[in-house]
């Protein structure tokens, strides 16, 4: 892969390159967790959770009589007839083009995504198709990759923590300007903010700013440029109306994610139906409340709504469900449409569910500020507040996990089978002269057969080790023998390794990884009183 760059080699070209490294890593090692399609389907280049409602009329105006928002943002040195012209306006859905990408490998003894290859993409230095508008090119990104054969582009911004929220703001709306200029193209823009999880980063040490992707996506909703009539248009509509425009506002350790959906244009539909089915399977099966799964009728903004009814009275209360993305403004812009609703007509309409994809890794879902002062902090669930949902898989479930236990196991089967015959891997010596032996007693879950008899098995058998390994179960292995395989042959500086060993970036202390081996839905539901997961309230709804 030839890498064009426009400027020469510096710190901030090599923090954008390792994020769109980590993100082809991801899409060849990791699309059983991506949402990747089945090779028969056909689903348009924008995700239909998040972009089937980009045309509502809604009144952005209505965003003063919020009583929990501060004043607007003017962008200055803009008009909108200066940016837009008479492009404004115009519907341009009809150009988004369709692609489809086949999905991985169902050999059970890899998990390599053999149909993804960075030869269906091209990684060059930004070029305009049109020569006229060099000149008022309103930006220029860190770094670009477009699909063969299809129009579709994907846009990387890196903020080192050196811009303005203004400046941010006009940077969001200089591709909302591209995307109405090129409306034949389907936009990806990641916009992503230095946390310091890159090792050749010069930080001290990884810090988490859900703080401040929060508040960029509140200043881009506050934001907005003057009309010829004088009146404000916000960001948010402009967006809205950009149908070939997808935006997401990530940090740089998740950014690997929103790169790899692009490059494999993830689609999440039947993921996000079960997960709203197992919602309302796990209310019903309370002494209180019954619950039911209704099409979204009544909610423009909604992809589904669920209807809860209190067993002992007539009480009903509808919610409205949005299918989105943690980092996707489409979920942002959505979620606060349904919550002025909410607001402003609180005995027909109800503030939403935002259901996520299913997840290794709980990841930082960006809710604004406001929201944390408008919901109390109690863990119990009245039907009338917001909810998060963000399922994880266990180890139960995670077909992509098991065969990277698997695969580590076949890997370094001498090893493996000297651990059960001899009590080590590897005939190396520490600084005390001793052999380790000891890995822990910590399982996925209680082994069928314990070390004893595994050992005693290994040790009287006339077996080869491949054959052994063949016939252990990955639960009978204990976690920290994964561990020291997984420290044998993976990259240090990868984010987007098996979920048993810990981020490279982050504090161990702070990222104990605890995988349970069945993670039910009632341990997925938040509060939305954090972007940050390790702050997010645990909800109780019985």
């Amino acid at each position: 892969m030839t890498v064009k760059r426009q400027t020469k080699i510096n710190h901030h070209n090599e923090q954008v390159v390792d994020a769109v490294i980590q993100g082809l890593y991801a899409a060849k090692f990791k699309a059983y967790t991506l949402g990747t399609k089945r090779p028969e389907s056909s689903v348009s280049v924008r995700n239909t959770a998040d972009s089937s409602q980009r045309h509502s009329q809604y009144d952005w105006n209505d965003w003063k009589r919020n009583d929990y928002v501060q004043a607007d943002n003017n962008i200055d040195n803009y008009s909108l007839e200066d940016l837009f012209g008479s492009i404004y306006g115009y519907d341009n859905s009809h150009n988004v083009l369709d692609s489809t990408m086949p999905i991985a490998s169902e050999d059970t003894d890899t998990f390599i995504n053999h149909s993804f290859g960075v030869e269906a993409f091209t990684f060059n230095e930004f070029t305009l198709q049109d020569e006229n508008l060099k000149s008022e090119i309103p930006f220029w990104p860190d770094f670009s990759i477009c699909r063969r054969n299809s129009k579709h582009e994907c846009f990387i911004e890196l903020d080192n923590l050196t811009e303005t929220l203004p400046i941010q703001t006009n940077k969001i709306l200089s591709y909302i300007w591209y995307a109405f200029r090129h409306p034949q193209n389907a936009v990806t823009l990641v916009y992503v903010v230095n946390d310091g999880s890159v090792r050749k980063n010069s930080r001290d040490s990884f810090v988490n700013r859900s703080h401040k992707i929060s508040s960029l996506a509140d200043r881009i909703l506050k934001s907005y440029i003057m009309d010829d009539n004088n009146q404000p248009v916000y960001l948010a509509d402009l967006y809205s109306k950009a149908d070939n425009l997808k935006v997401f506002i990530t940090s740089e350790s998740e950014a690997y994610l929103d790169l790899a959906q692009f490059l494999l244009d993830s689609d999440y539909t039947e993921d996000y139906q079960q997960t709203a089915q197992k919602l309302v399977d796990y209310v019903n099966q309370g002494q209180e409340w019954n619950a039911s799964l209704l099409s979204a009728e009544h909610y423009a903004q909604a992809d589904a709504k669920i209807k809860f009814h209190y067993r002992h009275t007539e009480r009903n209360y509808v919610q409205p469900v949005i299918f989105g993305q943690e980092h996707g403004l489409d979920t942002i812009i959505r979620t606060h449409i349904l919550t002025v609703e909410a607001d402003q007509h609180p005995q027909t309409h109800n503030y939403p569910i935002i259901i996520y994809p299913r997840r290794e890794r709980k990841l930082s879902a960006i809710t604004l500020a406001e929201y944390a002062k408008k919901f109390p902090d109690s863990q119990v669930y009245n039907y009338k507040r917001m909810l998060l949902v963000q399922p994880l898989w266990g180890i139960s479930n995670n077909q992509q996990l098991q065969q990277e236990l698997r695969w580590l196991l076949r890997q370094f089967q001498d090893s493996v089978f000297n651990y059960f015959r001899y009590g080590y891997l590897f005939k190396t010596i520490n600084s005390k002269g001793k052999t380790k032996t000891d890995f822990g007693h910590d399982y996925f879950e209680e082994p069928q057969r314990s070390y004893a008899e595994l050992h005693q098995l290994a040790s009287a058998s006339d077996w080869t080790s491949s054959e052994f390994v063949e016939q252990i179960s990955i639960n009978e292995v204990p976690i920290g023998v994964y561990q020291v395989l997984l420290n044998r042959c993976c990259s240090q500086d990868s984010f987007s390794i098996p979920v048993i060993f810990k981020l490279p970036f982050a504090n161990e202390k702070a990222n104990q990884v605890q995988v349970p081996y069945t993670v039910t839905i009632d341990q997925c539901l938040f509060g939305v009183n954090s972007t940050d997961p390790k702050r997010r309230l645990l909800i109780k709804m019985y």
